[in-house]
């Protein structure tokens, strides 16, 4: 649950950066997707948690179908760049969409993403560029893999691998 406070608690909250995007694009992210398309670049470079906006592209047919106003997942800015600036291969590359698409966002941005991990959808209030997301500790969960249903709770710290985190408890417990 997303929450709202001038000075929230470290104790009880988990804080992230969030990116806003529009359906069906935020879903498309988890179905291989690596842009996200933006009307202004951004400097930003990390990791964002996608939310989903409450609004659907004009003109896609089925609309109630689509999440919205949700957590999405976690993915890695790598890098920000011009679409009309793309050539044909890297657009195929990055994008699910048709090279006539291309000409359709030729004015826009794209940031070239990574994926992480997909999210169990929490509700959020969303905002504009890249934003401050605060939610209640250990409410924003990954999901490990799809096909298994393996849940785990992240934090604002374990945005990292489960490999390194079980070699980590592994360190710990071999010094007790």
């Amino acid at each position: 649950m997303q929450t709202f406070s001038k000075k929230p608690d470290p104790d009880r909250n988990d804080h992230f950066k969030a990116i806003t995007v529009k359906q069906p694009f935020a879903d498309a992210l988890i179905d291989g997707m690596r842009i996200v398309l933006r009307e202004k670049p951004t400097e930003f470079r990390g990791v964002v948690v996608v939310c989903s906006s409450y609004d659907v592209m004009p003109g896609i047919i089925g609309s109630k179908h689509y999440k919205l106003g949700r957590t999405i997942c976690v993915v890695e800015i790598k890098d920000c760049v011009k679409v009309s600036d793309m050539s044909p291969s890297d657009w195929r590359k990055h994008s699910k969409l048709s090279l006539s698409d291309k000409t359709k966002y030729k004015h826009t941005y794209a940031l070239i993403i990574d994926y992480h991990r997909a999210l169990v959808n929490i509700p959020v209030l969303e905002k504009k560029g890249i934003w401050n997301l605060t939610v209640k500790k250990g409410s924003l969960i990954c999901i490990e893999s799809i096909e298994n249903e393996k849940y785990f709770p992240i934090s604002t710290w374990t945005l990292i691998s489960v490999s390194t985190l079980i070699i980590l408890m592994i360190i710990l417990i071999l010094t007790i």
